[in-house]
């Protein structure tokens, strides 16, 4: 479910900073997932027809991410969370809470209400000097460990190199939003046409009888809040969750929208 969101957040990568990109490798799934979620309700019930149809947009999934070099296609935003709560559970030696597609499930939910309430703001919006005001130097990231309290020692030391390797400050990152606001227009637009409603993807959750909500597999809400604010931390990748945080927007809307997911049916 999540390859809209990821497919957004490569391309979001593309624009701001440059990251190679396939058209190709991000639209050969489009067919087979439309077919998929169309057939929701078969997959949750197991019927044949509608698992092969699961099974197909799984391997054609495989076969863009091995098009493009990357598993940019069917990665983003959403499975930064999944993989956070993976490795908050396997620091403190617990059994994971659930199976990797069911974190990436509930993620895509929050990734997708992030990247939507993105696309909606306009150019007016972007202050790279305020962004720049608000991280002039990298010093806040020697200061993440309290943002991490399940990780050990030695994952923080990696989540920082990571987050180090792709943060810009200062001038840097006032160059960057200045960049972005100029082409606020066409990337917002572009990232639109790859984008579907979240309440589809909640439909489909439904209708194929899957957890939606952190709270179904036993994360709290402030926990859920906490992982969408901090989980692009782990990975040296740029995702919507990185532009949202560089334009000091992710801390006030993580709340919001883990409520909204916690509620049902967000629109």
């Amino acid at each position: 479910l999540s390859k809209p969101y990821s497919n957004a957040d490569w391309l979001l990568s593309h624009l701001v900073r440059g990251v190679e990109f396939s058209d190709r490798a991000a639209t050969l799934l489009d067919a087979p997932w439309s077919a998929m979620v169309d057939g929701a309700a078969g997959i949750g019930s197991g019927d044949p027809a509608a698992i092969e149809v699961l099974m197909e947009t799984i391997l054609i999934s495989g076969f863009s991410m091995a098009i493009a070099g990357t598993s940019a296609p069917a990665s983003g935003g959403e499975h930064l969370v999944s993989h956070y709560w993976d490795m908050e559970q396997h620091c403190q030696h617990e059994p994971i809470r659930a199976l990797h597609g069911t974190q990436v499930g509930i993620g895509t939910l929050m990734s997708a209400l992030v990247i939507e309430r993105l696309i909606a703001l306009t150019a007016d919006d972007i202050d790279p000097a305020a962004a720049a005001a608000r991280r002039p130097n990298a010093t806040w990231i020697d200061a993440i460990d309290g943002d991490h309290p399940h990780l050990t020692p030695d994952v923080l030391a990696s989540i920082k190199d990571q987050i180090r390797a792709k943060q810009r400050h200062a001038g840097d990152l006032a160059d960057e939003l200045t960049a972005v606001r100029a082409r606020w227009d066409e990337i917002r637009e572009r990232l639109a046409t790859v984008l579907v409603p979240p309440a589809r993807v909640w439909s489909a959750l439904v209708e194929a009888d899957c957890p939606r909500r952190a709270t179904d597999i036993n994360v709290s809400v402030e926990h859920a809040i906490r992982t969408l604010r901090v989980c692009r931390h782990i990975r040296n990748r740029y995702v919507a969750l990185d532009l949202a945080d560089d334009l000091g927007l992710l801390e006030q809307w993580a709340p919001d929208i883990v409520a909204l997911t916690q509620a049902g049916a967000p629109t």
